[in-house]
């Protein structure tokens, strides 16, 4: 397996090469560079190639900016934080990006964050993040905000469900404690409680000792995402049936969703994802078309985040003109103003975006599972000293 996903990202890059020659030999001036960087053969490379596919689509729409050729390079860190950083010195040091689109991963993220700084290179995180980040970093806009605007939305549409009391399971990592963190606040201010928490490794398969250990609640709330998503949900179907929260999904990975839909609809699950391919929206329907013509299945909602995160990079280049100075390229990005099928693109002062989590639940009709969203919020963060506070957008 992993053999075969080398040899993917080997066939992207090739193409992404291709893509630069052709444009290059219509330009005359020293193309603009952008890096890529994230986990393309490890546990999340499903999410990274995922987002990665969503990039390149961008990029092939847009070939050049200010006469300019555009020029993705592209990194795999692994999930690795040493690895991070020193695909980013590459990047930056050998390569001479502009700027970085990722990591995925919090500790990469984290461990690339003071570098970025030092070699004022602005960065773009298309998925959520730590709070740390938006207090370690100058350089990082978060696109899609922090870790707790997900999780704070899914423990507030847990009270709103008549939910009391509440199990939980999350990965043995960073965003595992702040995306439970972010469920048990909102939860326990609306009157719920938190009565169990268990936490499991990043690389675990087997979760029956887990699951069978957990207390009986009104629902168990989770955060369990990569190599080891389908494995625990096979594993909760047939030891548990309370219902599911899970605070930020990967369901609606086509691979996953096929696996696990039937399971989601039996224990009544809840799932939040910032997107989902089935939304009505037109713009939604014109992304998945094209994203499904050129790589033959239907985006996740990691492709479309992909997607956006070119869009705010080359919509940026272009209110600079092709300026690539840190100082331009910031101001731009402060000034971006978007609206995508994911919602509004926009930062406040703290470089933070809007986040919006889509409470979504499995039907079956006839023979067919089919993801729907039930609820949508909008919600943002701020810091306030060295405190985050999440709330809803006005």
């Amino acid at each position: 397996m992993r053999t075969k996903l080398f040899i993917g990202l080997i066939a992207m890059t090739a193409g992404l090469i291709f893509l630069t020659t052709v444009t290059a030999s219509a330009a005359t001036k020293e193309p603009i560079k952008i890096g890529y960087v994230a986990d393309l053969t490890s546990y999340l490379s499903l999410v990274g190639q995922s987002a990665l596919k969503g990039v390149d689509l961008r990029f092939s729409e847009t070939q050049t900016v200010g006469g300019r050729p555009l020029q993705l390079v592209v990194e795999d860190d692994a999930s690795d934080p040493d690895q991070a950083l020193d695909k980013t010195r590459k990047l930056i040091e050998r390569d001479k990006v502009s700027m970085v689109i990722g990591s995925l991963n919090a500790g990469c993220v984290i461990a690339m964050a003071p570098y970025l700084d030092k070699m004022s290179v602005p960065g773009i995180v298309w998925s959520p993040q730590a709070d740390q980040i938006a207090t370690l970093s100058q350089s990082y806009f978060l696109a899609t905000g922090l870790l707790r605007q997900f999780s704070y939305a899914a423990g507030a549409y847990a009270a709103e469900q008549g939910y009391k009391t509440a199990v939980t399971v999350g990965m043995d990592f960073v965003a595992g404690y702040e995306y439970i963190d972010g469920f048990k606040q909102a939860f326990e201010q609306r009157g719920g409680k938190v009565i169990q928490q268990r936490w499991v490794p990043m690389t675990a398969t087997e979760f029956s000792p887990y699951i069978l250990g957990l207390q009986k609640a009104d629902v168990t709330a989770i955060w369990i995402v990569g190599s080891a998503m389908v494995p625990f949900w096979k594993q909760y179907g047939k030891l548990r049936k309370e219902p599911i929260i899970d605070v930020y999904s990967e369901l609606d990975f086509p691979a996953n969703f096929q696996q696990i839909a039937s399971v989601a609809h039996e224990v009544n699950a809840t799932t939040f994802d910032s997107w989902i391919w089935t939304d009505p929206n037109k713009g939604s329907k014109q992304f998945a078309d094209k994203f499904k013509q050129k790589y033959g299945e239907f985006p996740s909602h990691m492709g479309l985040l992909g997607y956006d995160s070119a869009s705010i990079v080359i919509t940026a280049l272009e209110a600079t003109g092709g300026d690539t100075s840190y100082a331009k390229l910031k101001d731009a990005l402060y000034a971006t103003k978007m609206s995508t099928p994911y919602g509004p693109r926009w930062f406040n002062s703290d470089r933070i975006g809007l986040s919006v989590p889509r409470a979504i639940k499995v039907e079956k009709q006839a023979n067919e599972y089919v993801p729907k969203v039930v609820k949508t919020y909008n919600m943002i963060s701020k810091v306030e000293g060295k405190k985050i506070v999440v709330e809803f957008a006005k």
